[in-house]
């Protein structure tokens, strides 16, 4: 579901978000804006970019992907009511034209079309994104806040004050059988 500029206005006023309230798999807890920085230099996001924020909270990922890099973003959010106050927070910013946030389920929304995707979620819920994650287009960088992919191991992780940024890099899908012949046999 998107929110209309009167939808997101009427409802700002009337819900705030607050700290550790429970969504459908994790808690809601804000991304310090530092560790933001640091997950966006990561992922390199460029104006080249379409960013997809799973969990989007209050949206600043989403926000600041837009006001600091160009990028075009979407967070996904399942609580209607935070969905609702990240996107007047999106119109207070004033990057409405490049940023949108939706009330959605991140196991049923398509998000296969970005380039980017942040998350802070559980490393359970991690690992349930991580088929779907694996199938994206080869090179789609992926920046967790905090958790990790179990067994998948990160290319590279940058460390805030308090808490810790990793990326993977989605990488190319190689099938079939081959065959090494070495050049000097």
């Amino acid at each position: 579901m998107f929110f209309s500029l009167a939808q997101a206005q009427d409802k700002d006023a009337t819900y705030k978000p607050v700290l550790g309230q429970m969504g459908k798999d994790v808690m809601w807890l804000p991304t310090p804006n530092e560790l933001v920085d640091k997950m966006l230099d990561l992922a390199q996001v460029t104006a080249d970019d379409l960013l997809f924020d799973l969990g989007a909270g209050d949206g600043v990922i989403a926000i600041a992907a837009a006001k600091q890099r160009g990028a075009r973003a979407v967070g996904i959010e399942y609580n209607p009511k935070l969905a609702a106050y990240a996107q007047a927070k999106v119109i207070a910013a004033g990057v409405q034209d490049k940023v949108r946030i939706v009330q959605g389920d991140i196991f049923e929304t398509d998000f296969s079309q970005a380039t980017v995707i942040t998350m802070y979620l559980l490393p359970e819920i991690n690992d349930q994104l991580r088929p779907t994650l694996l199938k994206m287009k080869p090179g789609t960088r992926v920046v967790s806040h905090d958790f990790d992919m179990l067994e998948w191991e990160p290319d590279a992780v940058v460390q805030g004050a308090r808490s810790r940024a990793m990326l993977w890099v989605v990488p190319a899908h190689v099938a079939g059988e081959w065959i090494f012949k070495p050049v000097n046999a």
